[in-house]
């Protein structure tokens, strides 16, 4: 068996079914190989790579490039579908096409030349065999990287949750898992403080958070993200006082809205400074020896700075 056949499908959430039927429909029209998505195929060589590319819901072009002793060659094909097309035939007819198109026995493949009239002692030497370039070579066939699925970013955040006394800061944990591009899932966790003031008042806080996003660039280059999160918020108040220590906490809903730009620091590192808005649903009001002493705001303006780890 020949080196196999390696694809690049263009959607990182198609249907396994379906992705299944392409695979299995290849190797049936390359006949003497087998053919297998770039993330799960072995070390190469590889024969030949193809690049499926989606350019609307009813067209689809292929593109292959298939080593031969003079050099690479590319084949393409576009395919145009009706409305009523069944997903699972459209899968199946693009694995047929980039089957066909990576036959090194295609009739409109052009033949290797030979001398017309070789000498008699002169033997023709083998075709090199086919190599996986290394990503130096930058070889127009070498299968395209992924981008990463998900990141997980640390910050540290501050901001002014209380209308009486300083600020509340802390550090935020936040987790990203790529959906289809540009739109993402979110979820986080924080804890923040404020220390104690003159009334003897310590408080702190701990959320998390579940919500959706939006990034406005390329997942590998510097871009802005905005994004929308349910938010549970728990809050602890201790007042120490001459006549003991109270201490009373409470648990409320909210929303958080949040931009961030993220600076691409390389393939897997960033950096990202926020701009985050807070709404809770209520307030809370803080009493020391039965005076007074602030309340929580029902909207809040926050800042965080941190790295992100992508994966």
């Amino acid at each position: 068996m020949v080196a196999p056949i390696v694809i690049d499908l263009g959607v990182a959430d198609a249907p396994r079914e379906s992705v299944q039927v392409l695979i299995e429909a290849c190797s049936q029209a390359a006949a003497d190989t087998e053919c297998h998505l770039v993330r799960e195929a072995p070390d190469g060589p590889y024969a030949a790579v193809a690049i499926v590319t989606w350019e609307a819901d009813d067209r689809v072009r292929v593109e292959v490039g298939l080593r031969r002793a003079e050099g690479a060659i590319w084949r393409s094909r576009e395919l145009t579908f009706q409305a009523g097309d069944v997903s699972v035939e459209r899968y199946k007819s693009v694995g047929f096409v980039v089957g066909t198109l990576a036959s090194q026995q295609g009739s409109d493949l052009p033949p290797p030349t030979e001398p017309a009239h070789p000498p008699p002692e002169a033997k023709t030497p083998p075709p090199p065999p086919v190599v996986a370039p290394t990503p130096t070579e930058r070889d127009p066939i070498a299968p395209p990287q992924e981008h990463p699925r998900g990141w997980i970013a640390v910050s540290a955040t501050g901001g002014r949750a209380v209308d009486e006394g300083g600020p509340r800061y802390g550090t935020n944990l936040r987790v990203g898992v790529r959906i289809v591009a540009p739109l993402f899932a979110v979820v986080s966790a924080g804890a923040w403080i404020r220390p104690r003031d003159e009334h003897g008042l310590y408080l702190s806080w701990m959320d998390a958070g579940l919500g959706l996003g939006v990034a406005l660039g390329e997942p590998s280059s510097s871009r802005l993200e905005f994004r929308a999160e349910a938010v549970l918020e728990h809050l602890t108040g201790e007042a120490r006082t001459e006549a003991g220590v109270d201490t009373n906490a409470n648990t409320r809903g909210g929303a958080r809205l949040g931009a961030d730009g993220v600076v691409q620091v390389s393939d897997f590192v960033a950096l990202v400074g926020s701009v985050e808005g807070l709404g809770r649903f209520g307030t809370t009001e803080f009493l020391v020896e039965g005076a007074p002493v602030g309340s929580t705001t029902r909207f809040e303006i926050g800042f965080a700075l941190g790295a992100r780890l992508h994966l």
